[in-house]
């Protein structure tokens, strides 16, 4: 250790000495506590001008295009201004996940997992849509459904 090194984690410790015995009266850093992020239980969009309010339980999945996102419900789609990580963060994670850089999926959705070429897959939703599974994200999907029926198959066709 250097000795601007030292001097630094010495200021370090008197100054964390020195606020022991305070109060915070806001969350800092240093805080351990976890704090539960707001999820997004709802999504503004526009159609034909109107403004709509869609519940998120109403989506099927969330696709990127550029630095927007297009959700897909049951009858329709609807691009809004997001990016894909700034999406995945507000999200419910026990209700989506993403399975592809383009993809972010409604867990619930999900009917069957097929393999495909080099350890990608095939998700099917109820609806008869066919959404690309990269292997990246493969191992979290598996993890998230009943691993053992959709294991052996995603596996066999890695091989």
């Amino acid at each position: 250790m250097t000795r601007h090194s030292a001097e630094t984690a010495d200021q370090l410790t008197w100054f964390l000495k020195a606020d022991a015995n305070v109060t915070p009266t806001h969350p800092t850093v240093l805080d351990p506590s976890p704090v539960a992020a707001p999820r997004l239980a709802h999504v503004s969009v526009k159609s034909g001008g109107v403004p709509l309010t869609i519940s998120t339980a109403e989506i099927d999945w969330w696709e990127t295009e550029g630095n927007y996102m297009r959700l897909h419900t049951a009858g329709a789609s609807y691009l809004i201004r997001a990016t894909a990580a700034n999406l995945e963060q507000q999200l419910d994670p026990t209700q989506f996940l993403r399975i592809h850089r383009r993809f972010i999926v409604n867990v619930n959705r999900i009917v069957e997992v097929l393999p495909s070429f080099a350890g990608d897959g095939i998700v099917i939703l109820r609806n008869g849509t066919r959404l690309r599974l990269s292997r990246t994200h493969r191992d979290g999907l598996l993890h998230r459904l009943d691993p053992k029926p959709l294991l052996t198959s995603v596996a066999a066709g890695s091989r």
